[in-house]
């Protein structure tokens, strides 16, 4: 239920969110199975331009899914290099492109004054503040409060503003665990995000920003966050569908039952490590509504979640500190791929990073410019974990190298000049600047 209560939750609020309903799922393959009932399933409407014309009047406006933890982090003068972080899903015009690039330079390099002048002509602070008190309430740690992911961009034809559209919803509810329990339980209205968080440290200090949001989370505490209309919902939808997930088993029909009821679930774990059971809605309401309260209130403060997953061994939890980086810089440093650095590797290697993430090319590096580098330069690769934790059997311990796979010479190499003639070193002399900002720039003419 939690998709279908969230998107509820959201649309509640003002806010363009997908509808949702349920279908029994058969399945029939002549001569093997006739109406095999699969269970039931949950259905959410695609956000395409019929969701767009429906909820914003036209089908003309640009419609991105970004997957990026620096979202609007200024990433140079080239489409190119937003291409796949924002991945549109609309045909998009030059003057579409380039509004992304024009906030994205305004959130990585204008001072607080300017930023908190400007913001307004890209983003609509009203439908924001909404989106956001209510991606807050839910302790969403799969969005924009943590990877960065699960959340469309719409950039309207008329006002050349971004809305945000919530996708993904399954583990809303405080239920992704990025943070502990009592993280998720009593999340900070005023610092919800993990880690740094560009993007989110300077909306929450533009004041008229800042205003909107906590008035929407006031409103909404005194109304559609009070725990006796959720619990309500909870068992309208159960109702429903309880017979339909009747149909599947007895077992699921009991977990079904002690979940509507509120209960804690427990869960599998691997290895030696054992989850946190899940709160179901109806307790998590309650916790999260009264922390809500009080910090409007001015009674509590809060809290900020840690950076990476809760889980691991009991009463520790095994996050995503600096150490995810290490692999990723030593092999852009290692530019004669023999697992060992030395110092002139470090000086060319350093001396072209600085290169290429100093995008506005005036000598200096500001922390949004480190900030998207890092996220564009030093990604880590997926870690394929064997049970209970061991690195992948071709891994050695110590310092020894990989002892199977891929000859050393397929290995990818670090940087270097030859590798990257777009990284070699140039000359040092005058840098133009870079062009002011363009926050006046009119629609497209579609």
């Amino acid at each position: 239920m939690n998709e279908v209560l969230a998107y509820r939750l959201y649309r509640d609020a003002g806010v363009a969110a997908p509808r949702t309903t349920y279908a029994r799922v058969y399945l029939t393959v002549p001569g093997y199975h006739d109406r095999q009932y699969l269970g039931l399933y949950s259905m959410t409407e695609a956000v395409d331009r019929h969701f767009l014309l429906r909820h914003f009047g036209t089908r003309r406006g640009a419609l991105f899914k970004p997957v990026t933890s620096a979202l609007f982090a200024d990433l140079g003068a080239d489409w190119a290099a937003y291409q796949q972080v924002y991945d549109p899903k609309t045909p998009l015009f030059p003057e579409q492109k380039k509004r992304v690039m024009d906030l994205a330079r305004l959130v990585t390099y204008a001072d607080d004054p300017t930023f908190a002048a400007r913001i307004a002509h890209f983003i609509d602070l009203p439908q924001f503040a909404r989106f956001m008190a209510i991606m807050v309430y839910l302790s969403d740690l799969d969005g924009l409060l943590g990877p960065g992911q699960n959340v469309y961009l719409h950039l309207h034809p008329k006002t050349q503003q971004f809305q945000f559209i919530p996708w993904d919803q399954d583990r809303s509810w405080g239920q992704f665990e990025r943070a502990s329990q009592e993280q998720r339980d009593q999340l900070s209205i005023h610092h919800p995000w993990q880690g740094r968080n560009l993007f989110l440290e300077r909306m929450f200090r533009v004041p008229p920003f800042r205003e909107l949001y906590l008035a929407r989370l006031r409103e909404f505490s005194e109304t559609l966050f009070c725990p006796e209309r959720l619990a309500q919902q909870v068992d309208e939808i159960s109702a429903a569908i309880r017979p339909a997930v009747e149909e599947e088993s007895a077992e699921k029909l009991a977990a079904f039952d002690r979940v509507v009821a509120g209960e804690l679930l427990p869960r599998r774990g691997f290895g030696p490590f054992t989850p946190a059971p899940v709160k179901p809605v109806k307790p998590f309401v309650r916790v999260r509504t009264a922390s809500i309260r009080d910090q409007l209130a001015g009674s509590t403060e809060g809290r900020t979640p840690g950076e990476g997953f809760s889980f691991g061994p009991p009463g520790q939890s095994r996050g995503s500190g600096l150490g995810i980086f290490a692999g990723p810089l030593h092999q852009r440093l290692d530019t004669n791929s023999n697992a060992i650095l030395e110092p002139s590797e470090l000086q060319v290697g350093f001396d072209l990073l600085f290169q290429a993430w100093d995008t506005n090319h005036d000598g200096l590096l500001r922390f949004g410019e480190v900030y998207a580098g890092v996220a564009k330069d030093l990604r880590p690769a997926s870690r394929r974990l064997t049970p209970f934790g061991r690195p992948p059997p071709e891994a050695e311990e110590g310092n020894n190298r990989i002892v199977s796979g891929p000859a050393p010479e397929a290995q990818p190499r670090g940087l270097s000049p030859t590798d990257r003639p777009d990284l070699a070193p140039v000359q040092s002399e005058p840098r133009a600047p870079p062009p002011p900002f363009d926050s006046t720039m009119g629609p497209p003419q579609l």
